[in-house]
C-alpha cells in the first residue's frame, strides 16, 4: 500500500541524478579534449623519440586517474544517496513496527474471500481474539470463524457494500474469543486496488469496544428505570382520583342494593348495570396499567417471528365489532395484499390495532370505523402500515401534544368528560411501535374524525429495546396523506 504525503512540492530538474550525471560527462568530456590537445601540441613541439613517448605514457596515465577519480566521485554520491534512502526506509519500518506493537486492537490485511484469509495482522490480535497471529495468518483459525455466528451476514453484506461503491466502511459486531467468550468490536476498513483498480485486499482496524457496549447497556436500563419510575410517581396520584369516585359509586349503589327494604325495581337494574360497568372499566384500566408497566421497564417478552398480517386482522374486528354493534356505525378492514407478511411480535401488533379502534369506537358516536393494512417503504426499508379511520369527535391541538403519555390527559384530575379513559392504550402502542423500529402519526380534524397511522419495520430481525419511544406526531390535513 503506498503512502502519499498531503504536503507534494514540484521537484528541482537542475538537482534530479540525470542532470548530476548530465555535468560530470560534461566536465570529463572538456578534461579529455584539452588534455588530448595539450598532449599532442607537446608532442609535436618535442623532437626526440624518447620524450614523445614519454608525453604519451603520461597522457594515457593522466587520462586513467582523471576517469578513476570521476568514477569514484560518481559512484560515491550514488551509493550515499541510496545508504540515506535504505536508513530512512529502515527507520519508518521501525517506527511503523513500533506503532503496530502498541497499537489497541488488531490492525490487518486480508483477502476479500469467504473465510477472510490474513496476509497480516497485528500483535495486538492476541489480546482481542485470544488467538496467536500465526495461527490466523496461517488459517489454522479463520476470521470468518472468530465473527458471531449471527453477525456473519452483516459484516459480509456490509464490506459487500463498501467494495461495490468503493468507499471506506464501519461497523459494530460481535466476535467469540478462543476462550469462547463474546466481545463486542468495532472495525474500520478499506479496500484496497491496484493500478488497474482490481480488488487485492481489504485492510483496517478492529477495536474491542466490550466495554463501551456494557456501559451503553447499564446507561440504557438505568434510563428505563427513571423513566418507570418517573411514570409511577405521575400515576400514582392520578390512580386515585380514576379508583376513588366508581369505588364510591359501587359502595353507595351496593349498600341500596344491601338494604332489606329495597325492591327489585328498574332503579335497582341501572344499579347492577353500573356496577357491571365500572367493574368491567377498572379491570380493563388495571389490565392497562399492568401492560404499561412491563413495557416501560423492559420487562416484556417479545415473541418474534414472521405472520400473516391478514389473520391478526380479522380476529381483531371480531373483538370491536361488539364494542359498536349498538351504535350506528360501520366497521370495515382491509390488507392489502392479502398475503403480507412481516417479522415481529404478533400478538402486540394485535393489540396495537384493538387499542387504537378501541379509541376509535370510545370517540364515535356514529359515522364508520375503518382498518387498513399496507406497505410502503422508506428508502429501501420496507414498512407496514397500519390506519385506524374513523368518523368521531376529532381531538384538539392541546389534547394531540399529551397523547401517548399515561394520565397526562388528567393531569390528576378525575375523568368528568365524555371521553373516557386514561391514555394508557395510547402509551401501550408507543411502546409496541418502537420496539418494531416505527412511528405512530395522528391526523385530526375537529367534528370531523381522526386517522392513527403507525409504520412498523416489516423486516426486523429482534425487537428494539434500547430506544426511547417517540412521541405520537400530530400531522397538518394538508401533509397526510390517504
Amino acid at each position: 500500500m503506498s503512502i502519499q504525503s498531503g504536503d507534494q512540492t514540484t521537484p528541482d530538474p537542475h538537482s534530479s541524478p540525470a542532470m548530476h550525471a548530465l555535468q560530470i560527462a560534461g566536465l570529463y568530456v572538456l578534461f579529455a579534449v584539452l588534455w588530448i590537445l595539450v598532449s599532442d601540441w607537446l608532442a609535436a613541439e618535442t623532437g626526440s623519440p624518447a620524450a614523445r613517448s614519454l608525453i604519451q605514457t603520461l597522457k594515457g596515465c593522466a587520462f586513467v586517474a582523471v576517469t578513476g577519480l570521476l568514477l569514484y566521485g560518481f559512484c560515491y554520491r550514488l551509493y550515499a544517496r541510496q545508504h540515506r534512502i535504505h536508513c530512512r526506509l529502515a527507520e519508518h519500518q521501525r517506527m511503523f513496527a513500533t506503532l503496530l506493537e502498541h497499537l489497541p486492537g488488531m490492525a490487518y490485511r486480508c483477502l476479500n474471500d469467504s473465510a477472510w484469509t490474513m496476509q497480516f495482522v497485528s500483535r495486538g490480535c492476541a489480546e482481542l481474539t485470544g488467538y496467536d497471529p500465526q495461527m490466523i495468518c496461517d488459517s489454522q483459525i479463520t476470521y470468518e470463524q472468530i465473527i458471531h455466528p449471527e453477525d456473519r451476514s452483516f459484516v459480509r453484506r456490509t464490506v459487500d457494500d463498501a467494495v461495490a461503491e468503493r468507499r471506506p466502511f464501519r461497523m459494530e459486531y460481535r466476535i467469540v474469543t478462543a476462550d469462547e467468550r463474546t466481545r463486542w468490536v468495532w472495525e474500520q476498513g478499506q479496500p484496497i486496488y491496484d493500478a488497474s483498480g482490481v480488488l487485492v485486499a481489504i485492510e483496517g482496524l478492529i477495536s474491542d469496544i466490550t466495554d463501551r457496549r456494557q456501559a451503553q447497556k447499564l446507561e440504557s436500563e438505568r434510563n428505563s428505570i427513571l423513566r418507570a419510575s418517573r411514570a409511577m410517581e405521575q400515576s400514582l396520584g392520578v390512580v386515585g382520583h380514576e379508583l376513588r369516585t366508581p369505588l364510591a359509586s359501587l359502595r353507595a349503589m351496593s349498600e341500596l342494593l344491601l338494604d332489606a327494604e329495597a325492591e327489585f325495581s328498574d332503579q335497582n337494574r341501572q344499579f347492577l348495570q353500573s356496577i357491571h360497568d365500572e367493574t368491567d372499566r377498572l379491570a380493563h384500566m388495571a389490565s392497562q396499567m399492568l401492560d404499561a408497566a412491563r413495557l416501560s421497564s423492559g420487562a416484556v417478552r417479545w415473541r418474534w417471528n414472521t405472520f400473516l398480517l391478514s389473520d391478526h386482522a380479522a380476529v381483531t374486528g371480531h373483538i370491536i365489532r361488539p364494542l359498536i354493534k349498538d351504535a350506528p356505525i360501520e366497521f370495515s378492514s382491509d390488507v392489502n395484499p392479502e398475503s403480507l407478511t412481516m417479522n415481529g411480535d404478533p400478538d402486540a401488533v394485535q393489540r396495537l390495532m384493538i387499542n387504537l379502534l378501541s379509541n376509535a369506537a370510545r370517540h364515535t358516536r356514529e359515522g364508520s370505523i375503518r382498518l387498513r393494512l399496507d406497505q410502503t417503504h422508506q428508502g429501501e426499508q420496507r414498512m407496514i402500515r397500519i390506519r385506524v379511520s374513523d368518523t368521531g369527535c376529532g381531538i384538539n391541538p392541546q389534547t394531540a401534544e399529551k397523547l401517548g403519555v399515561a394520565f397526562a390527559t388528567h393531569q390528576g384530575a378525575p375523568d368528568t368528560s365524555n371521553q373516557r379513559g386514561a391514555g394508557l392504550g395510547l402509551a401501550i402502542c408507543r411502546q409496541i411501535v418502537s420496539a418494531h423500529a416505527g412511528s405512530l402519526t395522528v391526523q385530526s380534524t375537529l367534528g370531523r374524525g381522526t386517522t392513527f397511522t403507525a409504520l412498523l419495520t416489516a423486516d426486523l430481525s429482534e425487537p428494539i429495546t434500547d430506544r426511547t419511544p417517540e412521541k405520537i406526531t400530530m400531522v397538518p390535513d394538508e401533509q397526510f396523506a390517504d
